[in-house]
This record gives C-alpha cells, structure tokens and sequence, in this order.
C-alpha cells in the first residue's frame, strides 16, 4: 500500500474528530503525508492485538481561521492500536479556547509498519525521503469554531513540521512538538495561518 493511500486514510479520520457537519477549507498547495520514507511493505495486517486511550495534555499557540490560540489544552483525547504483523496506527487530539474568543484543535494521525518509530527522538517535515524501508505517514488537522465542541471548520495542515523528544526525568515520556500552516481563506485565496501545538504523552508500549 502507498503512503499516500495510508495518508487519504488518515486524513479521513483526524478530519471526523471535527464532527460530520463541518465544512473544509481548500489547501494549496496540497497536502503531502509527512512520511520519513514513503513505502509500507505490501501484506501487513491491520489486525489490531492492542489498543487503548492515550493520556495527553498539550498547548496550542498561534492563530487558526482568525482565532488567537495562547493557551493550555483542557480537551485532549488520544487512542492507538497495535498490528499483528507490526506497526499501528494512533491519534491524538488536544483543543483549547481562544482569545478573547473561539476554540481551536489541532489533531496528528500516524499509521505505518513503524509508527512508534516516528515518537523516538527526532525532527520530520512535509518533504517526501525515497526510502524503501518501513515508515510511517502522519497527517495534520485541525477544527476551528466559535466554542470549545462546535467545529464548523475543518482545516488541514498545508504543510507542517513535527519534532519528537523525550523528558529526561521521564523516561518513556513523548514531547510532540507540531508546527503547522493552515489555510487562511479570510485573508485571502493562498492565505495561511501558523499553529504550534504541544503534546505530552507515554509512549504507547
């Protein structure tokens, strides 16, 4: 399977976590999965022989369909599943109000033969690496809306940076570090805006 068929995939279920009613805003240029090699090996199994919630915290800042985001998270979800053959997939949501008013989400999806090998310490972008070795594409997404549930607006990321560490005094700890530009219609056709999100998690073994 190709990883941007894994990535249409993806995109498909951060974009649900807006709710069916949204509205999504055109993307240019388009969106390319994030993917530290963009092949999966052809026969894995979605089989999922583990799975769960994720416990995550996180801050949103910047600004996202108009709306001024500079504040920690108090909406936060996270779920993942392992796969029999290996590899899985995971997402994680974290939403915070706005200022002075508004709500924002931002969402990271992973799925791939090494998903949890992307959360290991390290710094990837939009940029497509030739690599016949397993990977992992992540997507980014996020809502926007006038109150923390009512997502109107669905925005995927234009392009997006993501940075992986982990807390020294917490081993097996995950600092995600999501920088993203999203469309920004309002001020105009090829208008973007940034968001840099924070999440904090365990690693999922």
């Amino acid at each position: 399977m190709k990883a941007r068929t894994i990535a249409g995939a993806l995109l498909g279920l951060s974009l649900a976590a807006c709710g069916s009613d949204s509205a999504s805003e055109p993307v240019s240029p388009p969106i390319y999965p994030l993917v530290p090699g963009p092949n999966l090996p052809p026969g894995f199994s979605s089989y999922a022989v583990r799975s769960g919630s994720v416990p995550v915290s996180g801050r949103l800042d910047g600004q996202l369909h108009g709306i001024e985001l500079a504040a920690d998270t108090t909406d936060n979800a996270g779920s993942f599943e392992v796969w029999e053959a290996g590899g899985g997939m995971a997402q994680l949501n974290i939403a915070a109000n706005g200022t002075p008013s508004g709500a924002g989400m931002l969402i990271v999806s992973f799925m791939g033969t090494a998903f949890e090998d992307v959360l290991e310490s390290g710094t990837w972008s939009g940029d497509v690496l030739e690599s016949d070795e397993p990977s992992a594409s992540t997507i980014v997404s996020s809502c926007a809306g006038p109150a923390m549930g009512e997502w109107p607006y669905e925005l995927p990321a234009a392009s997006a940076v993501i940075t992986a560490t982990e807390e020294p005094e917490r081993p097996g700890s995950v600092v995600l570090v999501v920088k993203g530009q999203f469309p920004a219609a309002h001020l105009g056709a090829d208008a973007t805006s940034e968001l840099v999100g924070t999440f904090r998690f365990d690693r999922f073994d």
